[in-house]
């Protein structure tokens, strides 16, 4: 019902209702601009009651720490949409976005942090139905109220109208999406404006020609048929040697052309010089520059233009003033992402230009090129939806060359199988008037050939060789693995599996919940965002676990594990590991190898494992076990719990009320300030309570108790009188010299059935011991 005013008026701008049911937003008829308003709290899953349409606004409250809200839009695929969520009193929102599967597509923390801490997601619908925009907090630990708003919903405008840098590129013409292609034969006079005549074809120059039209079939709504009569001709291929001097040239929206002795009206014709740079066998493959020729020229032909002269509507890309040498201002007007560019090949490279004209140019459309095509002809969403491997070239030669991925579906891989060095990026491009708006280029050091991947493409995974290679991942839940050499990962968003392989690797898993093994080598290993796994395996490994419940295990080796933020556990497995907990409420277990384990802050539990361990509780109040061998423990500040376990122990509780227990061993168990109690438990042990109230228990063995002055008021139960191996020791306390001296001065009484020890600065109640059973063999002085 309606809140605000009488009845339900859902027209009015100011009407708001509880939310809907799924669905309820379309039942309105397409009404927009209502507000929802979160009344039970919403469920964190596909299971949500809550829904909301395009132009709606939904509020609602983050009620504890770790809550989430999901809530159902319906979109329209190829259409696009934007979910911003501004927070009220949640000063950190965080935005999810995720599929009608519950799979996580994307997510934001900031619009633009610090200035705008609000979130918001861009997002163009693969398929039509429903997905779930889910309302977070930073690290998920934060509350309050907020609000998110849906818009967009009408068709993609095409980023090239008015729009850097496919705006470059854009003729302002498009062909017929089903185009005849007639080649010509030799010795044909020809008119287009001038006279010349044509040279013909060879079966192979056609070929490669197809194969040119074939890349503009793979990627757009266009289809190119091969015909033997230039009658039933849309575009004509024409090959000479005088029409121009130039590689080629295209007729663009075609017109009206004589050949032979008839005229036909053509909506395009190409002209390629059949002895300019690059026209034969060899530059004719992909790779060459006679094969960027050709797709060059048939770009003209279904609407694409310079970068760099301003042909039909097209505007000059952003800081290119002239057609050579010249990248503009990000580096765009390069073949690496348009082929329509003069800048063939990759001429940025770090390794640069190919040398030679027969490979290591573009031999296919490029990122920007695709986008433009599939602003005007559509995309071709049925090529490539298998799970497709695609491998990087590792050797230049003839058939390497630049390409840009296009993928309708599937999962798929970029590998390769190089020994060199290699940069996969699994980045695609963004469209962006800047240096990503081509993308990315993935490929193998001093190899001129590669991959970009071009907008729309979701690529999952990639996988390295024997090469010290970087990999970067995108939003996908992507499998990133190394294989062997020094490698470098960085996995981005999305759930991730990290696999670092052999070599010295530093991976990172950025956001989301990450799984990330080390493998072989002396890793450096970092969770980000996210609740993440992380393994070092094998050698001396260095783990952080950064925001996030983080799970790290050492493996072999000496490793360093550091928690940082978050309730962290951190397990050292084998070797001498030094595990660093940070904030949060963590468990630290050092495994075998003599260990050195820090809780830092919040109470913390911590297990030394096999091995000589050091343990330290840090802030909070925190459980510090040995366990086996000779271990030292540390509670610092906090109401601690110590517990030795087997071996030769020195425990310490330090600051606050600690509670120290030797286990087996002969242990020596300090209190220090606070009141304190420590149990020595089996063997020998020494406990000395320090400052503060203390309550002392040597349990089994022959123990000493140790007093320094201003030991407090302290109660020593279980105290062994007839044991001349178990004594007092007094050293440290000053005016006291033998066990004549404190009777005759009466520092030592009986009190009820205890004895109690005046030292001056404290007192020692001795629980249920006899003044007679004690003599000078009890004491040390």
């Amino acid at each position: 019902m309606c809140i605000i005013c009488n009845r339900f008026n859902p027209f009015h701008e100011n009407c708001e209702y509880e939310g809907l049911p799924n669905g309820g937003a379309s039942e309105l008829g397409g009404v927009s601009g209502l507000t929802v308003n979160e009344g039970a709290d919403a469920a964190a899953s596909i299971s949500t009651s809550y829904s909301m349409g395009v132009g709606d606004t939904f509020v609602g409250t983050l009620g504890a720490a770790g809550d989430q809200d999901w809530v159902a839009v319906n979109v329209t695929a190829g259409q696009s949409y934007t979910f911003t969520m501004n927070g009220a009193s949640l000063s950190d929102p965080l935005l999810r976005l995720y599929d009608d599967s519950g799979n996580l597509i994307t997510l934001n923390d900031n619009i633009s942090f610090p200035s705008n801490p609000n979130a918001q997601i861009n997002y163009t619908a693969t398929h039509t139905g429903t997905v779930f925009v889910a309302a977070g907090a930073f690290d998920d630990s934060l509350t309050g109220t907020y609000s998110i708003t849906a818009t967009g919903g009408a068709v993609t405008p095409r980023p090239s109208s008015g729009v850097q840098p496919l705006s470059s590129i854009d003729w302002g013409y498009s062909a017929p999406s089903t185009i005849n292609v007639f080649f010509a034969a030799a010795g044909v006079t020809v008119n287009d404006g001038s006279t010349w005549t044509t040279t013909g074809w060879s079966s192979y120059e056609m070929q490669q020609m197809m194969l040119g039209f074939e890349n503009f079939e793979n990627v757009a709504n266009v289809t190119f048929n091969y015909v033997n009569s230039i009658s039933q001709a849309d575009f004509v291929m024409f090959e000479s040697t005088t029409a121009t001097t130039a590689l080629g040239y295209w007729a663009v929206g075609g017109g009206s052309i004589t050949y032979g002795a008839a005229s036909y009206s053509l909506d395009g014709w190409g002209v390629f010089n059949a002895s300019g740079q690059g026209w034969n066998t060899a530059g004719l493959a992909q790779g060459g520059y006679g094969y960027v020729t050709g797709i060059h020229e048939i770009g003209h032909g279904l609407g694409l233009a310079h970068p760099h002269d301003g042909g039909g509507t097209s505007s000059v890309m952003t800081g290119v003033s002239s057609a050579f040498g010249d990248y503009g201002t990000y580096g765009l007007n390069q073949g690496i992402w348009t082929t329509m560019s003069y800048n063939d090949g990759w001429q940025t490279a770090p390794h640069g230009q190919t040398p030679s004209t027969n490979y290591g140019y573009q031999g296919t459309l490029m990122t920007l090129d695709i986008a433009e095509l599939q602003n005007t002809y559509g995309a071709n969403t049925t090529y490539n939806t298998g799970d497709d491997i695609y491998w990087l070239p590792t050797s230049n030669g003839a058939g390497t060359f630049y390409s840009s991925i296009w993928d309708a579906g599937g999962t798929d891989t970029i590998r390769t199988m190089g020994g060199m060095a290699h940069i996969i990026n699994l980045q695609a491009a963004d469209l962006t008037n800047s240096s990503t708006g081509g993308g990315q280029v993935s490929y193998g050091t001093g190899i001129h050939g590669g991959f970009t991947i071009a907008n729309g493409v979701v690529i999952e995974n990639a996988i390295g060789w024997t090469g010290d290679d970087t990999i970067v991942g995108n939003e996908a839940a992507n499998t990133l693995d190394g294989w062997s050499g020094h490698d470098r990962i960085f996995a981005g968003n999305g759930n991730d599996l990290v696999i670092g392989g052999d070599g010295d690797d530093l991976l990172n898993g950025d956001n989301e919940n990450d799984t990330i093994r080390g493998g072989n080598g002396n890793d450096t290993v970092a969770g980000g965002r996210g609740d993440d796994s992380l393994f070092g395996d094998n050698n001396d490994d260095i783990l952080f676990g950064w925001l996030g419940l983080d799970t790290i295990n050492g493996g072999e080796g000496n490793d360093t594990l550091i928690g940082e933020e978050d309730s962290d556990l951190l397990d050292g497995w084998s070797g001498n590991d030094w595990l660093y907990g940070g904030q949060g409420w963590d468990t630290l277990i050092g495994g075998g190898g003599a260990d050195n384990l820090n809780g830092d802050g919040e109470d913390d539990v911590l297990i030394g494992g096999d091995g000589n361990d050091t343990l330290a509780g840090g802030t909070g109040n925190d459980f510090l076990h040995g366990e086996d061998d000779n271990d030292l423990l540390f509670g610092w500040l906090g109401n601690d719990t110590l517990e030795g376990g087997n071996g030769n122990d020195t425990l310490n509780g330090e600051g606050d009320n600690d509670t120290v227990s030797g286990g087996a061993g002969n242990d020596l168990l300090i209190g220090a300030d606070g009141d304190d109690f420590l149990v020595g438990w089996l063997d020998n042990d020494t406990l000395d309570g320090g400052a503060g109230n203390d309550l002392m228990n040597g349990e089994g063995g022959s123990d000493v108790f140790v007093f320094f002055d201003g030991h407090g008021s302290d109660t020593i139960q279980g105290f062994e009188a007839t044991n001349d191996l178990e004594d007092i020791d007094l050293a440290g306390v000053a005016g006291l010299t033998s066990f004549a001296q404190m009777v005759a001065t009466n520092a030592i009484t009986q009190v009820g059935g205890d004895v109690v020890i005046d030292t001056g600065t404290g007192t020692i109640t001795l629980a249920g011991v006899s003044l007679g059973d004690l003599d000078q063999a009890d004491f040390i002085f």
